[in-house]
């Protein structure tokens, strides 16, 4: 291991897990790394916009989301599934995002939106507790109880009133999600908008999930119901279009 390129690894991943931002000292602490070594280190990174200070927190930068967003292009995988997510708007006319899943977090990958796109909190680079979103409970259902119990019983993050905070109701919702292959979710991100989401398997191991997001004034139940059916039938392209491929997100 080559320890000062493994210093700006570090550095760049303890700020990428961040969504406010870390000073200096947080991010010694974080990194263990001296604040004397850290600082000419810092100040590269800066100078070369892989990140960024805003209110003396520092933040990933537009440089670190280009080179992100250069292997979401390159990756064969993810060129598959953009391909998909783009029909799958082409026939729901609503939001339609991919996510994986990442130390009890949704983290958002790809979004592909309609013209008539609404705001919605979630955006490529976004981090979201998994009990709250559809996509997160699409992404649970590969989990057993034991493991949702020892990370979620006391670890849930509310976002409104109207989020999943009970342990027994997140099992209950990740169970729904095995027997139906769909997750729903109504408001509880924001309470204007209603989600479905289905997990996406290769060769048996749910890999990431895709979710259609819907306004509440147009989420009735034939609306609901046709993005649902659509999210399933693509479901079957995507996951027989990826089997045997090498995903790893």
């Amino acid at each position: 291991m080559h320890m000062p390129t493994y210093r700006v690894i570090k550095i760049l991943e303890v700020l990428r897990n961040s969504d406010d931002g870390l000073n200096l000292t947080e991010i010694s602490e974080e990194t263990e790394i001296p604040k004397s070594t850290l600082s000419p280190i810092i100040k590269t990174l800066m100078e070369t916009n892989f990140i960024e200070i805003k209110d003396n927190k520092y933040l990933i930068g537009f440089g670190a989301y280009k080179i992100g967003n250069a292997y979401n292009y390159r990756s064969d995988a993810l060129s598959i599934i953009r391909s998909y997510m783009k029909d799958i708007v082409g026939e729901c006319n609503e939001i339609c995002q991919l996510g994986v899943y990442e130390n009890k977090m949704v983290f958002y990958i790809v979004k592909e939106e309609p013209k008539r796109a609404i705001k919605i909190v979630s955006s490529v680079g976004t981090r979201i507790a998994a009990n709250a979103p559809a996509l997160g409970k699409a992404l649970l259902s590969q989990f057993d109880d034991d493991y949702i119990i020892k990370n979620f019983k006391d670890n849930m993050v509310k976002y409104t009133d109207k989020t999943t905070l009970d342990i027994e109701k997140l099992l209950l919702q990740a169970h729904s999600v095995r027997q139906k292959g769909y997750a729903l979710e109504l408001g509880e991100i924001d309470e204007d908008i209603r989600c479905v989401a289905i997990p996406l398997s290769i060769d048996g191991k749910v890999v990431a999930a895709l979710s259609i997001s819907i306004p509440i004034y147009r989420a009735d139940e034939d609306n609901l119901n046709k993005c649902r059916d659509v999210l399933l039938k693509y479901k079957c392209i995507i996951e027989t279009a990826l089997s045997g491929m090498d995903i790893n997100f």
